[in-house]
């Protein structure tokens, strides 16, 4: 590593101020990454080691944010395309490496708290803003944020903006000091609150979370379905 990349970091560790550029910043990282690796961790003490491990927590949490804003230049600008992938899915699965599952997860992910642009330009706010700011200062991470995008997906239609912009804040907060599992107790708890005895949920509700997917076939040519049924297709299926 050499030019000004290398005369970067070589400031940052000579004063510890850190470069403005986007490449400069990943260089500075993915170099105190390697030397990291190449650190022994035996001579810290084991309080040493808790602190490290949740600062290392931190970081890799306010990394999914950092993600999810790559993702959402890439996908606002058609850069896949550029790299010969047809949509951001592909080029995450393929180019990446990542496969199907992941990089499903990381276009929620991004859907969540990503600052897209509509069609005029203008940059919009996340859609999970309480979210958003959670993941950015390291509290929350990305199975916290989908947890509360799931959580959120079933709020009745009926619902008004104003409450379900609370919730999702009441929900942000929650998960500082909870797990995904026990966060998404918490989001049935308030989806119980908010519907009750599942009266509000009606027709259109029970459409926008339908859904089937058919996983791949494994080594006996086999396929694993899941999804979401309205009641009219389950009655059906338990009169087959």
């Amino acid at each position: 590593m050499s030019g000004p990349i290398t005369d970067s970091i070589a400031t940052v560790v000579a004063t510890g101020a850190l470069p403005g550029r986007p490449a400069e910043l990943l260089a500075l990282i993915d170099a105190a990454a390697v030397k990291l690796a190449e650190t022994s961790l035996s001579p810290e003490t084991e309080p040493e080691l808790l602190a490290h491990t949740q600062t290392a927590e931190r970081i890799r949490r306010r990394w999914d944010g950092i993600s999810a804003a790559l993702l959402v230049e890439v996908s606002d600008r058609n850069a896949h395309r550029t790299a010969g992938y047809l949509n951001p899915h592909q080029y995450l699965s393929q180019g990446l490496r990542l496969g199907t599952r992941e990089a499903g997860r990381r276009l929620r992910m991004a859907e969540a708290i990503g600052e897209f642009s509509n069609f005029q330009g203008q940059t919009l706010p996340p859609r999970k803003p309480a979210t958003a700011a959670a993941v950015a200062g390291g509290t929350v991470g990305a199975e916290h944020a989908l947890v509360i995008s799931g959580v959120l997906a079933k709020v009745p239609g009926c619902i008004s903006p104003e409450v379900k912009a609370r919730a999702e804040a009441e929900l942000a907060e929650a998960a500082a000091g909870l797990n995904p599992d026990d966060l998404g107790k918490v989001g049935d708890r308030l989806l119980a609150h908010l519907d009750p005895d599942g009266q509000e949920s009606d027709h259109v509700d029970r459409q926008r979370q339908r859904g089937i997917t058919i996983l791949p076939q494994d080594r006996q040519l086999m396929s694993r379905v899941r999804g979401a049924t309205t009641p009219e297709l389950r009655a059906k299926f338990e009169v087959i």
